[in-house]
């Protein structure tokens, strides 16, 4: 069974942030994320879509865009 998943960069695409710092979020511990046999980073589908409703609930409390 093989799972969805996106990279770092799709992600911070729907957040308004940069690919590097999703990876940043992911070596803090912000988000779940897997790698490859090569070594980069993915995101399950489910994940990154609890992170993006994370931060825009947190943008919009902040009153920030995310950018």
């Amino acid at each position: 069974m093989q799972t969805e998943a996106v990279t770092p960069s799709q992600v911070g695409a729907r957040v308004g942030l940069s690919g590097k710092t999703i990876r940043r979020e992911i070596e803090a511990g912000e988000l779940h994320a897997f790698r490859t046999r090569g070594g980069h980073y993915r995101v399950r589908a489910s994940e990154a879509d609890k992170y993006v409703a994370r931060m825009n609930a947190t943008n919009a409390t902040n009153g920030t865009n995310g950018s």
